[in-house]
């Protein structure tokens, strides 16, 4: 059973590298353990945990879902695609690894099955923020500049505020010449984050595009 006295004492013996071994443990137990090791910043501790899981559960998906995203933060690209691959395999309708192979595809460059990763996600209803953001950010690459708004609205939907996600909404929206709407993301930045350089500057931009359109009519009048 997990206590904070449990806790205390496997950190203390981490700390030091010598290591519990009971493969009897319950592999929560060990995931929880690495939870909090991996937001210690210690990302090899906390592998250790999950392989300590997995020598226990061998299919445990939370094990093999954030073990791949430590591979991942490692750079351990080989060895995060296996993990995510098998841990799909396992749990096809498990949101989360299906988001991470999306991610993992886009940051490779491969927008194709990414999108294919994402777009899986989607049909299982998914409510990550995150997803919705990645998506939009796929259909802006490619120039689908309507369908990455639909799903930048869906990401602040899911998580109001979001300051990149809407920083993308808005030059998506400059994009598609809809300055207004560009402006409202801008100012909701602003009012969040009042010094932000990127907002200040595409406002200063959308204020001279229109006082130069304003211009052109007042010649097309004369």
């Amino acid at each position: 059973m997990f206590t904070n006295e449990n806790y205390e004492k496997v950190k203390e013996r981490m700390n030091s590298n010598i290591y519990l071994v009971n493969p009897e443990e319950d592999p929560e137990y060990w995931n929880k353990m690495a939870y909090s090791l991996t937001a210690e910043g210690k990302l090899d501790k906390a592998r250790y945990c999950y392989e300590k899981a997995l020598y226990v559960d061998p299919d445990n998906k939370c094990a093999l879902n954030n073990l791949a995203n430590i591979f991942l933060e490692r750079g351990k690209k080989e060895d995060a695609l296996k993990y995510l691959k098998y841990v799909v395999t396992l749990y096809p309708d498990s949101v989360e690894p299906i988001i991470n192979l999306g991610v993992y595809y886009q940051e490779n460059g491969d927008l194709d099955k990414a999108r294919d990763y994402y777009n899986k996600a989607k049909n299982l209803h998914s409510n990550n923020a995150a997803l919705w953001h990645n998506s939009g950010r796929i259909y802006y690459m490619e120039n689908n500049l309507t369908e990455a708004v639909s799903d930048y609205i869906e990401s602040l939907r899911l998580r109001p505020g979001d300051i990149d996600t809407l920083l993308d909404k808005g030059i998506a929206h400059i994009k598609l010449s809809e300055l207004e709407e560009a402006d409202k993301c801008f100012d909701e930045i602003l009012i969040i984050d009042p010094d932000n350089k990127s907002a200040l500057h595409l406002k200063s931009a959308i204020a001279y595009t229109r006082e130069m359109e304003g211009e052109e009519d007042d010649v097309s009048l004369a």
